[in-house]
């Protein structure tokens, strides 16, 4: 359902090559929505290649990332299903395009997976992270 999840992303330009930034995700679903993450934080960092125009940061990028989950894992066991609440730290990569229109809107995909670190069988060992975002640079 639309509109149960809220997750919103800053990027700074440090040059038109380097970017970053932060993402928090919050997560107001009812319990039973089997969406994993119940809240995150995540820095990164962008590298943008192959675009070399003055204001830069558009384009083809990787990202690096590191990512505080806070969220409920459900687990079935023998056909019985049930839940934990685990917080996790996490890093990754993920890959990327930008593409920014002359008005100043901005088009941005992006795919990625990290690694949980203390993982166990309570929770998920990686994470995905997906983006498809619609913005407008300042």
């Amino acid at each position: 359902m639309v509109g149960q999840i809220l997750d919103t992303t800053f990027e700074n330009i440090y040059s038109k090559y380097f970017t970053f930034g932060g993402s928090i995700l919050i997560n107001f679903d009812q319990p039973g929505s089997h969406y994993s993450e119940d809240f995150s934080l995540t820095p990164f960092a962008r590298m943008y290649f192959l675009e070399t125009n003055e204001f830069g940061a558009k384009g083809f990028f990787a990202e690096s990332f590191v990512k505080y989950i806070s969220g409920t894992y459900y687990l079935n066991s023998y056909q019985n299903e049930y839940s934990v609440k685990y917080n996790v730290p996490s890093i990754g990569i993920s890959l990327g395009k930008k593409w920014i229109n002359n008005s100043g809107f901005i088009l941005e995909l992006l795919v990625g997976f990290g690694r949980n670190f203390g993982a166990s069988g309570a929770n998920p060992s990686v994470n995905f992270r997906g983006d498809m975002n619609f913005g407008y640079r300042f």
